[in-house]
């Protein structure tokens, strides 16, 4: 999925030369299919895989603001310090752990330590711890107790949409290798 949107970088692939031998996926092909996609699911799959920076702004409002009526449609009760500015902060921390996930600090992401094996720490998978209860009662200024109880299931509900937007992409995109 992510060569097919790498073509979409600029300077990554030369749409000149592209196309040129049948059944080839061009840039422009995956330009198509994407465009297909709602708006929002458009500009996170440019900014995690194209890497375009232009549509980040909008994204983060737009997911921010979809956060807030998902929080005023779930009846989140809000304590303490917590307002739309602690919305904004796991609105963001959760596209940010979504668009670029964190990588295991023993490895490096690699899923192997000095060539010998696969990692302890994450199982040989790269990936970091994600977004923890630690993590996420350090970002909102709230207790762990209350990241855990409350705001952890926040973060799951999230991500899920997230999950959806990837699998929404990997999907437009299978389309382009069965018909081209």
């Amino acid at each position: 999925m992510s060569e097919m949107m790498a073509m979409l970088t600029p300077k990554t692939v030369d749409p000149a030369g592209c196309g040129k031998g049948s059944g080839e996926i061009t840039p422009q092909m995956v330009a198509a299919v994407i465009h297909d996609l709602k708006p929002d699911v458009q500009r996170y799959a440019f900014l995690k895989y194209a890497l375009d920076e232009s549509v980040k702004g909008v994204l983060y409002d737009n997911c921010y603001l979809d956060t807030v009526n998902i929080a005023l449609k779930g009846g989140w009760k809000l304590k303490g310090d917590e307002d739309a500015g602690t919305l904004s902060i796991l609105s963001d921390m959760v596209l940010e752990e979504s668009i670029n996930p964190s990588i295991c600090s023993v490895c490096n992401g690699a899923g192997m330590v000095n060539n010998k094996g696969s990692c302890g720490v994450c199982g040989g998978s790269g990936r970091g711890t994600g977004i923890s209860v630690r993590k996420t009662a350090k970002r909102l200024k709230v207790s762990k107790h209350r990241a855990d109880h409350f705001w952890m299931d926040k973060v799951r509900l999230l991500m899920g949409r997230y999950i959806e937007w990837e699998h929404d992409i990997d999907s437009a995109l299978k389309r382009l290798t069965r018909t081209g």
